[in-house]
């Protein structure tokens, strides 16, 4: 993953609360998770990222989250 990467995971991070939420909806589909993500923010790596992204899963696809994440940081 090149810098275009990390200049995604800067704009995740600065993304106001409810932009946020919204974003992390779309990679899960559960409200819960979405806000837990974007009250953990922000993320220094894409380690810590997905780190704490698997945390909170809480039973969800956590694979699937994952590919909807990456996808949304290669925008």
């Amino acid at each position: 993953m090149g810098k275009r990467i990390y200049n995604k995971l800067a704009w995740l991070n600065e993304l106001p609360r409810e932009e946020a939420v919204y974003v992390f909806t779309e990679c899960s589909g559960s409200a819960q998770w979405a806000e837990a993500m974007a009250d953990a923010r922000p993320f220094p790596t894409l380690e810590q990222l997905f780190t704490r992204a698997e945390e909170l899963a809480y039973g969800l696809d956590i694979s699937q989250i994952e590919k909807k994440l990456e996808a949304v940081l290669e925008r």
